[in-house]
């Protein structure tokens, strides 16, 4: 057991005899492996049969072909099964940092579902107004773009097409406006954990690769605005709305930036689709966003194609916004807390596992140092998920409403 002045931690060592690298199990060989047959494919003599020096080419090529799986094999022979534990161990315990963001998070959502707070924000965007395409940008672009930023993993559009038909809208217009309306986000989604896996894979600095990332998601999260809006009403829709799609883009995508810039990444999905959340429902409350999107000059729409009108359930089931949004608001303060407060943030990372990994050498000479897997186990994003988990189990539990 390893202890360090200003930590508790505990250190496991990890150490075997002999220890290689497994990769160098797929390396082609040095004497010709590279020279695939596919190549013999495209020999201007290959279709000629009958030509004897043809068939002993190809079959020279098939050998190389085969000579290079062939060496591999042979260089995972010669150093032993100490390389294939190192290497599934690395793996196992770079997966470890993600299962523990996706798993809380997936519990987090559960906690959210269980008492009806997400189908609340649908009934609380259908009685703020009718017009259909800021309803579908608040539900199918910012809150979707939420949902990914919490949980990901399919959750946004599992939770937000059930959401739409039962709303009113066709199932597959419901769909194809969830599964556009999240992806933009995926990067930075799961509380980050598609790049935090990026950033343990390159080594690459924090900073400026979270800036690049959400620079390109910009332009990706503008297009995917208008799409949803092009999605429900085409682009006469968009010629007649172009409004909300720019103004949920550009909130959502520059509270994203931000977060980014100030290294805040855990925060930057879910936070961008707060606010474009925010944004929406101020833009549902403006006289000129309350009626209808589509004007009656253009007659009814193709019953397929209809938004069917769905009566609001009774008041004793609908609960508040602050209510229904309990634990994600919890979600928030607690992420908040240990970034703005160092001395919090000192004590969550008091705790921490340390792995001790040693370094490899393949057959080919290929080196892989030594280092340390650290994880923190109460200051990790997945612990943060969990004391939101909890925070909003008692908060409905207390008000009655847990079933």
């Amino acid at each position: 057991m390893q202890r360090h002045p200003s930590v508790r931690s505990f250190s496991v060592l990890v150490g075997l005899e002999n220890p290689c690298l497994v990769l160098s199990a797929v390396l082609p060989s040095p004497a010709g492996g590279t020279d695939l047959a596919p190549r013999g494919l495209s020999d201007p003599h290959a279709s000629h049969f009958d030509d004897r020096s043809s068939l002993e080419r190809r079959k020279s090529r098939i050998d190389r072909a085969w000579r290079g799986p062939a060496d591999g094999f042979a260089s995972f022979r010669d150093t032993g099964p100490s390389v294939l534990l190192i290497a599934l161990g690395r793996g196992l315990l770079l997966s470890l940092k993600v299962l523990y963001i996706v798993w809380p998070a997936l519990l987090l959502y559960q906690v959210a579902q269980a008492p009806g707070a997400i189908r609340n924000l649908g009934w609380i965007v259908a009685s703020l107004t009718r017009n259909h395409i800021l309803q579908l940008l608040i539900l199918a672009f910012a809150f979707t773009t939420f949902l990914q930023g919490v949980a990901g993993f399919g959750v946004p559009v599992a939770v937000v097409t059930p959401l739409l038909v039962g709303m009113g809208y066709p199932p597959i217009q419901a769909a194809a406006a969830a599964l556009a309306g999240h992806a933009w986000s995926v990067s930075m989604g799961d509380m980050a954990s598609s790049f935090q896996a990026l950033r343990a894979v390159t080594d690459l600095p924090g900073h400026a690769l979270g800036l690049w990332i959400a620079t390109f998601l910009g332009g990706a999260g503008i297009l995917t605005a208008f799409s949803v809006d092009h999605i429900h009403a085409g682009f006469s829709g968009i010629l007649r709305w172009p409004g909300p799609p720019l103004i949920l883009g550009a909130v959502t995508i520059g509270v994203q930036w931000l977060l980014a810039y100030f290294d805040l990444w855990i925060m930057a999905s879910f936070g961008g689709g707060m606010a474009g959340l925010a944004v929406g429902l101020w833009l549902s409350r403006l006289p000129r966003y309350r009626g209808p999107s589509r004007p009656a000059t253009l007659g009814p729409k193709p019953d397929e194609e209809r938004v069917r009108p769905v009566p609001l359930p009774p008041e004793a089931e609908r609960m508040s916004f602050a209510l229904a949004f309990a634990p994600y608001f919890a979600l928030v303060g607690v992420v908040l807390l240990p970034t703005l407060v160092p001395p919090v943030h000192q004590a969550l990372d008091a705790l921490r596992l340390n792995v001790s990994l040693p370094g490899t050498e393949s057959a080919y000479g290929w080196k892989t140092p030594a280092s340390t897997w650290s994880l923190s186990l109460l200051g990790h994003p997945g612990a943060l998920l969990l004391y939101a988990a909890a925070i909003g189990y008692v908060v409905f539990r207390t008000r009655g409403r847990w079933p």
